[in-house]
């Protein structure tokens, strides 16, 4: 079964503010039946934010899930700490109301000359990490137009929104309709990030087009 990719930049900040920006926006409030607004949504840290040779680090991440739409189950984090190595790492699922929070905590170690090459202490900058996921139920270009709305709608970076537009190329070519398909690459691709209305526009011809698919 094909899973959907989310990519997940580690933002240099105070290791507390990791959970308060992944539960922001007032649908969360511990035990309320509110859905999230999005099927997933994540945020990282990295503390401290500058490292010497030696030192501890810690990083962070937090995935809020609608299990309704995405299979929590599913959801598997890739992190890329370059020359770091990982002392320990942990896991924690947890339920309240309607959203499922999956919480990723590693400790770093800093123990190669590719940490701090030359350097007493070094500002920390990572790779983004690659949060892989599971919709439920949905055929695979119904999964594949719900994210190209959902990166249209809630104003992520154009390079999400790309890369949805992309995976409905690739979804539209398995399904034999090479015309469409092209019509998204073209989107995806134009000078300029997609807009939310032209994006909406090709997300209700496809499913006209390929009702039933």
């Amino acid at each position: 079964m094909r899973r959907s990719v989310l990519l997940v930049a580690p933002a240099v900040v105070a290791a507390a503010v990791v959970v308060a920006l992944a539960v922001a926006g007032g649908w969360w409030s511990g035990g309320t039946t509110v859905r999230p607004p999005t099927p997933i949504s994540a945020q990282a840290s990295i503390s401290p934010d500058a490292v010497h040779f030696g030192d501890m680090l810690t990083a962070r991440a937090v995935a809020v899930v609608d299990p309704r739409r995405i299979d929590p189950g599913s959801v598997h984090l890739a992190p890329q700490f370059l020359s770091y190595r990982i002392a320990s790492a942990s896991r924690d699922v947890r339920g309240a109301g309607g959203a499922t929070t999956i919480a990723w905590t590693f400790a770093l170690e800093c123990l190669g000359a590719g940490c701090a090459p030359g350097r007493p202490q070094v500002v920390l900058q990572f790779p983004n990490a690659v949060l892989r996921y599971r919709p439920v139920g949905g055929s695979p270009i119904e999964n594949a137009l719900r994210l190209v709305r959902e990166t249209a709608a809630n104003g992520h970076d154009p390079g999400l929104q790309r890369l949805a537009l992309q995976r409905l190329v690739r979804e539209l070519r398995a399904a034999g309709k090479p015309g469409l398909a092209d019509d998204a690459g073209r989107l995806a691709w134009s000078n300029g990030p997609p807009s939310r209305a032209r994006a909406e526009e090709l997300a209700d011809r496809v499913e006209r087009e390929v009702s039933g698919t």
